[in-house]
């Protein structure tokens, strides 16, 4: 109960209306992102796994002893998100709603949480669909399933109206010695402000996102 010489509410209630709008400046751009990559990634993988629901398969995936639990219960939960949809587009392919095998992964992304398809990008065997996305925004094939992870939890604190400055993020956001180097300042490889570079470089390949961009980099 001791504060800082000086402190009043209105310095607190300042500080949190800040990081209010922080969030919502997010949460606009983060939904921006994520309409893009989903449809740029169903695009990807239509074209190399065709119209079945071949990402339930496990022989899609890539096999360890220590992923093939990871990649069971990925099925497992993106079946449980088909089988909770009521939208007509699964019922279409699936009336029982237990047999999911005719769901074409153009329908199932749009039921699937972006986590989900973070990890699908993660697991799945044939790396190029995500190769074909993460080059389209000019990103590091490598780390973009990890990129699209930490942002997804971001979007997620966002949505739950958490705190974001001074505070370290669940997922860290991959950076590059360049990117940190481009950035300009010193920041906290855990907070939010790596995920914030990933996001100006990703609206800046988004044709419509320029508005955004330009909201949030004057916020910044």
């Amino acid at each position: 109960n001791r504060f800082e010489p000086g402190t009043t509410l209105a310095q607190l209630r300042g500080l949190m209306l800040l990081d209010a709008e922080f969030s919502r400046r997010l949460l606009h751009a983060l939904g921006i992102i994520e309409l893009t990559v989903r449809s740029r990634y169903a695009l990807e993988l239509a074209a190399t796994g065709g119209p079945k629901a071949f990402y339930l398969r496990p022989a899609s995936y890539v096999s360890s002893p220590t992923i093939d639990t990871h990649v069971v219960q990925l099925i497992s939960t993106i079946e449980d998100e088909l089988r909770r949809d009521k939208g007509r587009a699964v019922l279409h392919y699936a009336p029982s709603r237990e047999d999911f095998s005719e769901v074409p992964v153009w329908v199932a992304i749009e039921v699937m949480s972006f986590g989900r398809i973070s990890e699908m990008m993660t697991y799945l065997a044939d790396n190029r669909p995500r190769d074909a996305v993460a080059s389209s925004f000019g990103e590091p094939n490598k780390s973009f399933a990890s990129t699209l992870h930490s942002l997804a939890v971001l979007r997620n604190r966002c949505a739950h109206h958490g705190q974001l400055w001074h505070r370290h993020l669940g997922i860290q956001t991959p950076t590059t010695g360049k990117q940190r180097h481009r950035a300009g300042v010193n920041f906290d490889y855990q907070g939010p402000f790596a995920a914030v570079l990933a996001i100006q470089r990703l609206l800046s390949h988004i044709q419509g996102g320029e508005d955004a961009l330009h909201a949030l980099n004057t916020f910044i």
